[in-house]
């Protein structure tokens, strides 16, 4: 089925827009503190409990929290790592799906785009914009990045899809169309 997208226009007029009034902070260890928050609900463990046994035991059922990446067999970017190091590492003209957060509208900017949003000072926005998906298969950027461990067993894509079909991607593309599998795994 086709998607319907819309481009990005840096130029759009944005009259009829209503501006944020605020914008909502979100803080993981202050929703877990919280005495509203039922914290038997996310289970906390280890990185070298995480294994193929106890996905098979408890199914992932609740929610996990790993505070170390240590025995995950993780490996991520520095926490210097930039959204301007993303664009240099996948391409400024790759395009990313991005989300309109008060309308819920589609759209596709360029990472280059996007980087001139993100840099722009909040109070000058006027639009708040989420990143749906960025796959970075076949990118600088899949060096840099090593999901655990426990998922490359569980993985359906790695398992089960036909290795020709991997095979033939042999370029990093977000668009359906042209992707031989799907692969947003990086």
């Amino acid at each position: 089925r086709p998607i319907d997208r819309q481009r990005y226009d840096e130029n759009e007029d944005l009259s009829d827009v209503e501006e944020i009034v605020s914008v909502r902070g979100f803080s993981l260890e202050e929703k877990l503190r919280s005495q509203l928050y039922q914290g038997d609900f996310v289970h906390a463990m280890e990185g070298k409990d995480f294994n193929y046994e106890y996905v098979q035991r408890e199914a992932l059922r609740v929610p996990l929290i790993f505070r170390e990446k240590d025995g995950l067999g993780i490996k991520m970017p520095d926490p210097d790592f930039t959204v301007r190091d993303v664009k240099l590492l996948v391409g400024s003209r790759r395009l990313v799906d991005v989300m309109d957060v008060n309308t819920q509208k589609g759209t596709e900017m360029s990472m280059s785009q996007f980087v001139r949003y993100y840099e722009t000072p909040e109070a000058q926005r006027d639009k708040l914009y989420n990143v749906i998906s960025l796959e970075f298969s076949h990118t600088k950027l899949e060096h840099l990045v090593k999901r655990p461990t426990v998922v490359d067993l569980v993985d359906w894509v790695d398992n089960m899809w036909p290795q020709h079909l991997k095979e033939k991607q042999t370029e990093a593309t977000n668009a359906i169309a042209e992707m031989k599998y799907p692969k947003v795994k990086k």
